[in-house]
Parts: C-alpha cells; structure tokens; sequence
C-alpha cells in the first residue's frame, strides 16, 4: 500500500478535517482526493464511512459559518 494510504489510514479523520478545513479557508488544497482516497479505505473497512462524512460536512459548514459571520459583520 502506498504510504499516504498508510498515513491515511492511521490519521483518517484528521487528515480529512484539516484538509477539509484548509481547502474551505481558501488555500489552493484540493479536499476531493483526500476525500476519495478515504472512501476507498472506508470501502475495504479500514476507515468509519459515517465517520469520513459527519468529519468533512461538519468541517466545511463550520469553515462556511465562520465566513458568513466574518462577512455580515464587516
């Protein structure tokens, strides 16, 4: 297996969250691969599959919600 998989699998949730969250700040971090490749892990069961999806939407509507209220205050 190749070694971000590896890493994936033994940091699944994070990875996904920080790089959910990174990509939802505006920084050039494609989420959608890292997403892919934790639906593959989910798949064979090396990851939670709910787990993946309440990690990226939540972080996403939480990044999202932090740039409404950043904007309807300034």
């Amino acid at each position: 297996m190749h070694p971000l998989l590896l890493q994936l699998a033994r940091h699944g949730f994070a990875i996904v969250l920080g790089n959910v969250l990174l990509e939802r700040l505006g920084l050039p971090i494609p989420a959608l691969p890292t997403l892919i490749a934790a639906g593959a892990l989910a798949a064979q069961g090396r990851l939670s599959g709910l787990g993946i999806l309440f990690f990226g939407v939540f972080t996403a509507l939480a990044a999202d919600l932090g740039w409404f209220l950043l904007g309807r205050t300034r």
